[in-house]
């Protein structure tokens, strides 16, 4: 084909891709606008997930509204049948232009070939966006950009998922049409390792999931706002300021952790073929570009400006944690939470947490966050750790104060789904004993602790004392007791089983008032507590 006419097609193909897209996001911002109208027509307060409950109030808690966002299960099921399908189109169309003669190695497949597919592309986002519209809770609604951004992340190039999947695909297609075994090998492995790799994300890596699904359930995941969000701050920001705000969030998703490790998983080895394939089969545009050097300057590029990128993102990353907490988005959430690792970077949380009004409205101190000392700083973000979904929480319980426990205990009432907290302590001494009364109480969603003891001796007799007292003081819900490694011997075992008869003899349960009920169960670690601490 004359060089004139090839240009010529590309400029239109390029200009119907663009239109294409134009019209995707116009007609899906439009959907989610018009399905926010009519959920909330007549709607007065929005509804929030995460509500305080006043330690004094008789009445029950507030039930937080429908689910938002999908279950961790839902969304499973989901990027499933979204990958498989999305992997048999690509593969479809590599082999049907393979079979047609219509593959290049210098632009993979013709230009109506990517046409349609790009199609196919928004067909699906405008059909999660349909679907999103009819599921959103009353109260909710999409901002005007919800759309937009779920379209970059579902149907652009080198950010969307199923842009590496049909990569992939064309790159498999170019080495079985190659004469030799080596590459036809090459190209067999190639597809193995890419739907093996997504099904390993499905059920055994959930913060990949949560990632591959922001690119195959990009609308589904979106995030929802209050119909009446707060008052945003009046204070203006610098227009270099303002300008980092907006390019720092979506250039920060391209290199947070578990986009690298994708890009490490799926790209080293997809990259290693692409040089086989081009020592045996000679140059090729496509595979040299596409699978060699573009997504190498990506791991580089990602390493390099991942801290930078960080930090001028955390007002996004606290709205984005705050709108996963309100959606039920557990995926989101727990991706969010695991990758700004707030434990091990105070400094980070303090930069998040003022936009995040979930942790806010349990603990109103974290409104004026800079003025919160370290040592608090430390114990308001485990405590935050009982506001979020996590279903298990692991604590150090050296040098605790009472207004920890405090902090645990508002955190506990604020619908907190914790189940089973792990404390490790050198040994028990008052506070540790009040926290864990407090996590045992029965109005706790805690139904198992277990207590390490690190230090030799750090669990004897007056130890043992100070949390029989704590529990005894408290509302516990505690209904079993075990011991593991520990010594205990025939004759302590019986004293624990008399000393225990309260709680599993009907009998006396009753007559103290204890739910037989209750599975409320706590797990002693390498306690040496002696005959006079079981007694």
């Amino acid at each position: 084909m004359p060089d004139a006419n090839r240009n010529g097609r590309k400029h239109f193909y390029v200009s119907a891709l663009v239109l294409a897209y134009l019209g995707v996001v116009i007609v899906g911002t439009c959907i989610l606008w018009l399905g926010t109208k009519c959920k909330n027509r007549g709607a007065r307060e929005p509804q929030h997930i995460l509500t305080g409950m006043d330690d004094a109030a008789e009445a029950a808690p507030e039930l937080p509204p429908a689910k938002a966002g999908l279950s961790r299960r839902c969304s499973r099921v989901l990027f499933a049948l979204a990958f498989s399908v999305t992997y048999a189109i690509c593969l479809a169309a590599a082999f049907a232009s393979s079979a047609t003669g219509r593959l290049s190695h210098d632009l993979g497949l013709c230009w109506e070939a990517y046409l349609i597919l790009f199609a196919m592309a928004g067909g699906w986002l405008l059909l999660q966006a349909c679907i999103a519209a009819l599921i959103l809770p009353r109260g909710r609604r999409y901002g005007l950009r919800t759309f937009p951004s779920a379209s970059l992340s579902g149907m652009c190039p080198f950010i969307s998922d199923a842009y590496d999947t049909l990569k992939d695909a064309i790159f498999a297609a170019l080495c079985l049409q190659s004469e030799a075994v080596v590459v036809k090998i090459v190209g067999v492995l190639s597809l193995v390792h890419l739907a093996g790799l997504h099904i390993y994300y499905s059920f055994f890596d959930d913060k990949c999931l949560a990632q591959l699904c922001g690119s195959h359930l990009s609308v589904l995941m979106a995030s929802t706002e209050d119909t009446e969000p707060e008052a945003s701050s009046s204070q203006k920001l610098s227009f270099c300021r303002w300008l980092c705000s907006k390019i720092a969030p979506p250039l920060y998703k391209l290199v947070t952790p578990t986009k690298r490790k994708l890009l490490l998983l799926e790209n080293l080895p997809q990259a290693i073929f692409a040089m086989i394939y081009l020592k045996v089969n000679g140059g090729s545009l496509f595979v040299g570009l596409l699978n060699l050097a573009i997504p190498v300057s990506q791991l580089i590029l990602a390493n390099m400006s991942y801290g930078s990128l960080r930090r001028c993102s955390a007002p996004w990353q606290g709205e984005r944690l705050n709108s996963a907490l309100e959606d039920n988005n557990e995926l989101m959430e727990q991706r969010i939470r695991d990758e700004a690792d707030f434990a091990h970077d105070l400094e980070f949380f303090r930069l998040v947490v003022p936009h995040c009004d979930a942790f806010n409205d349990v603990f109103p101190e974290l409104d004026d966050i800079q003025d919160v000392d370290t040592e608090r700083l430390r114990e308001l973000c485990v405590a935050c750790e009982f506001i979020t979904s996590r279903s298990r929480v692991a604590i150090r319980c050296d040098d605790l104060d009472e207004t920890f426990v405090e902090a645990i205990a508002t955190a506990l009432r604020s619908h907190s789904r914790v189940q089973q907290v792990h404390l490790e302590a050198k040994s028990m001494d008052a506070e540790c004993a009040q926290l864990i009364a407090t996590l045992l109480d029965k109005s706790s969603p805690v139904q198992a602790v277990t207590l390490d003891i690190v230090q030799p001796g750090g669990m004897g007799e007056s130890e043992a004392e100070e949390l029989a007292d704590a529990l005894l003081e408290s509302n516990s819900g505690l209904r079993r007791l075990f011991f593991f490694h520990d010594q205990i011997g025939e004759e302590r075992a019986e004293a624990i089983a008399s000393a225990m008869d309260g709680f599993w003899n009907e009998v006396q349960a009753m007559e103290k008032g204890f739910d037989m009920d209750c599975p409320k169960r706590l797990l002693c670690n390498s306690t040496e507590i002696g005959e006079e601490g079981v007694e």
